[in-house]
């Protein structure tokens, strides 16, 4: 569920999108202006800002155009509001993103008059390089945009990836960002995904829940008695359980201790309220354990 914070601040982030293309069109058309009222004067050695900065725009405004069409049509098809976003889109902005970025390696080389031939090989040189270089980091790109196109890991989804349990809020080129059951925003490197076990409780269909537990082994620690106590201590949620789901389970049996688990279905799957219904029968326990 997105909540209304969160759909300001996607509103905020396309209004400045919006902007932008806005600049670059003010901007285009001021050079066209420019070019019309004196021909030749942007192609002029002496104007060679102009040349490169007519190639930025004109390059930035077609992209820009692009992905606001590609984006337009794929909300128009979910029929969403023009703030929804899920990992689609993001794919969309981030390949934007990059091709913004080589498009102004490209402009500053058109500035100092590169030939095209020598630009091919000064990229492929510089692609080299950058790979040596930051090749942790462009395999944590790469992974980033496999996520992204993939529909294993999504956004609002409630995971636990290596030790981290939370929902995903945002996927970046570089991290998931997760928020965690104490409100904590956990960064998970993208390359992680791949090396670690990634459980999606979002994607699965089992509604059941269930707590362990373990009790000292005496005459004092009856079933039933326990079972009674959970039974009515988890009334309060009981528009949420599905009728006569709720039993008391022993597990196993030594002699220090009684291992139990107390478990019942859900209604309808929902993580967050999974997550607060286990922290308050553990509470529950331990108010249990502290009467005895």
């Amino acid at each position: 569920m997105v909540t209304y914070k969160r759909i300001n601040e996607l509103r905020r982030i396309e209004k400045k999108r919006i902007l932008f293309f806005c600049l670059q069109l003010v901007l285009f058309v001021g050079l066209v202006y420019l070019e019309y009222a004196q021909p030749g004067l942007i192609r002029s050695e002496s104007f060679r800002l102009a040349s490169s900065l007519m190639f930025l725009i004109t390059t930035l405004l077609l992209v820009s155009i692009i992905r606001m069409v590609v984006v337009y049509f794929y909300v128009k098809r979910k029929r969403r509001h023009i703030s929804y976003k899920d990992n689609f889109i993001i794919g969309i902005n981030q390949i934007a993103s990059l091709l913004y970025f080589f498009t102004g390696v490209v402009a500053v080389f058109i500035f100092f008059r590169i030939h095209p031939g020598e630009i091919f090989t000064s990229l492929s040189i510089f692609a080299v390089a950058l790979t040596l270089i930051f090749k942790d980091y462009i395999s944590n790109m790469i992974n980033g945009m496999v996520v992204m196109f993939s529909n294993q890991l999504a956004l609002n989804d409630f995971v636990r990836i290596s030790n981290h349990t939370g929902k995903i809020i945002d996927i970046t080129l570089k991290n998931i960002i997760l928020k965690s059951e104490d409100e904590n925003l956990v960064y998970i490197p993208n390359n992680t995904i791949f090396v670690s076990d990634v459980v999606n409780f979002s994607k699965g269909r089992n509604e059941k829940v269930g707590v362990e537990f373990e009790l000292p082994a005496n005459s004092t620690n009856n079933p039933d008695e326990i079972n009674s106590y959970l039974q009515e201590k988890v009334s309060k949620y009981a528009s949420f359980i599905k009728g006569g789901s709720a039993l008391l389970r022993v597990l196993r049996i030594s002699k220090e201790s009684i291992c139990f688990r107390f478990e019942f279905v859900l209604v309808r799957k929902n993580p967050q309220l999974e997550s607060e219904m286990k922290s308050y029968i553990n509470e529950q326990v331990v108010y249990y354990i502290q009467k005895k």
